[in-house]
């Protein structure tokens, strides 16, 4: 597989994409995502020139996180009975304690040749073109002409904000 970062801006926030080795597929990456590989491939990764193509894309999604946010131990924050945000807001009576009622998410993705606009925040990608006399690692090659897996990660926190994939480039 190759996996590639690119920076925004002051370089806070970035886009990484993972294009599966030719004989692999999207899914099998998908089968290794977890906090452990995610951290053990931005370690690994390090600046080099190279050539960078990558399709336009677009997404739009809406969900409701309720059942997921529950299955991740969430549940009792949507229990009227049993969630309990006292620190919040004190309730005069039981049925007026505050409880979650639903967890509702729309994400918007667009990547094209000027940035990225993602929700309601909009950056843009810088590429340095520069020389040396030192001799490097060779220029690598990232062509995403097949699917691939790209994510918006604050660099900081370590945070992903979107995490996605493209299955057609064409």
């Amino acid at each position: 597989m190759q996996a590639l970062s690119l920076p925004y801006g002051s370089g806070r926030l970035k886009m990484i994409l993972v294009l599966p080795a030719k004989s692999s597929t999207v899914a099998a990456l998908n089968s290794k995502l977890n906090g452990s590989w995610w951290r053990t491939l931005r370690t690994r990764m390090k600046p080099r020139a190279g050539v960078v193509e990558i399709p336009r894309f677009k997404f739009k999604t809406a969900m409701n996180l309720n059942a997921p946010l529950s299955a991740m131990g969430a549940s009792t924050a949507f229990d009227r009975r049993r969630a309990d945000f006292r620190d919040m807001a004190e309730a005069k009576r039981p049925a007026d304690m505050l409880y979650i009622s639903r967890v509702f998410q729309k994400a918007e993705i667009e990547v094209n040749e000027t940035g990225t606009i993602a929700s309601a925040a909009t950056s843009a990608v810088t590429a340095v073109v520069g020389s040396s006399m030192q001799q490097g690692p060779p220029p690598f090659v990232f062509i995403a002409d097949r699917p691939f897996l790209f994510a918006i990660e604050d660099g900081g926190t370590g945070t992903l904000l979107f995490i996605g994939s493209v299955q057609d480039p064409r």
